[in-house]
């Protein structure tokens, strides 16, 4: 599991499940976002979205309990990512 797997199943939630949207979010194609999705539910062993077809309609349990872990984390990871970021500038200010 990796950052990007998580960040794609935030956004799949706050896109109403389009996978096009989704991708155009982070920047990436439909497939790729399609590709992270099943290789996360192969990995995890379990289906992360209730799905009608090939059409993705919501969460299963399993996929709303890492959407919440993973909103923590992702929150967590640009947090730190700001906060380093910020001491880096404050470090180059200070130089003689």
């Amino acid at each position: 599991m990796n950052f990007q797997q998580l960040r794609i199943i935030r956004e799949a939630a706050r896109h109403d499940f389009n996978l096009t949207e989704v991708g155009n979010a982070l920047f990436t194609s439909q497939s790729g976002v399609s590709k992270h999705i099943k290789d996360l539910e192969d990995e995890l062993g379990v289906e992360l979205f209730v799905r009608k077809g090939k059409r993705l309609l919501g969460l299963t349990d399993p996929g709303r309990e890492l959407l919440s872990s993973s909103s923590a984390s992702c929150s967590t990871r640009t947090t730190s990512r700001t906060w380093s970021s910020n001491t880096v500038t404050a470090t180059r200010d200070s130089s003689p």
